[in-house]
């Protein structure tokens, strides 16, 4: 899920450079057009979180769109593993990469350092502060708020049985049930408070294509809700339409 202010809005679309892998994903209308979630035609997804622990003057310090960088240059979680050394230069933030085969998170932190997780079954989450023990001593600020919905996160995910389907994330991306705080999905309290305005899972199978499900809450819009199956018809589909505005693809 990505949580920001209230009156921030979402754009979902697919990207097609002239050099690297093509991929769809989540845009951020007013943070230059960051991505903060996208999987590639290769099935490599990459969704990301702000450290809110670190003082906002060491956040704000990105030179580049790392989470672009990952989905157009690299086509599995081993690749990104082979060159972690990336993570050094990244702002301060919280990824999590997957394929079909494995998962892995990326907790960095100021002045390049960094902690990787790699699981081939297994459970990993994050909300917006560091778990790594490394990095414990880095989380400067109360995150109280953050540290709720990460233990709700693992109170939903444990009341399931494995293996996990795309319905049951869908269903524990939507939680309202946690309270202000501890919900998965938050709501708006005014436009410059913090709320959910999106939600993106994604179900990679050892074979065949990827499913996306696709939630957009943007301010003073109607919501939206999308299931997709990530396969070439999808590809050719969205560079047809790659010009047109994101509403007519829904």
């Amino acid at each position: 899920n990505r949580d920001n202010l209230s009156r921030l809005r979402t754009i979902p679309k697919a990207v097609f450079p002239t050099k690297g892998f093509s991929f769809y994903g989540l845009f951020d209308a007013e943070a230059d057009g960051y991505v903060t979630a996208g999987i590639n035609e290769k099935g490599l997804v990459v969704v990301n979180a702000a450290v809110n622990s670190v003082p906002r003057e060491k956040r704000f310090v990105a030179t580049e769109d790392l989470t672009y960088r990952l989905l157009t240059s690299f086509d599995s979680a081993d690749a990104v593993i082979l060159q972690q050394t990336i993570f050094q230069r990244s702002h301060p933030a919280i990824y999590i990469i997957g394929d079909s085969f494995k998962i892995m998170s990326v907790e960095i932190a100021p002045a390049g350092k960094y902690s990787v997780a790699v699981r081939r079954e297994g459970f990993l989450g994050f909300t917006n502060h560091y778990t790594a023990a490394d990095l414990l001593c880095e989380n400067k600020l109360a995150s109280n708020g953050s540290l709720q919905r990460l233990q709700r996160l693992r109170t939903l995910v444990s009341g399931r049985a494995s293996p996990y389907t795309l319905d049951d994330f869908v269903n524990i991306g939507n939680d309202t049930a946690g309270g202000t705080e501890a919900s998965l999905w938050r709501v708006s309290k005014g436009s410059e408070s913090i709320r959910t305005l999106a939600g993106w899972v994604v179900h990679v199978p050892p074979e065949g294509h990827p499913s996306l499900y696709v939630r957009i809450a943007n301010e003073s819009e109607p919501e939206i809700t999308r299931t997709i199956k990530i396969d070439p018809s999808f590809w050719k589909k969205e560079k047809v339409d790659n010009t047109a505005d994101f509403k007519s693809n829904f």
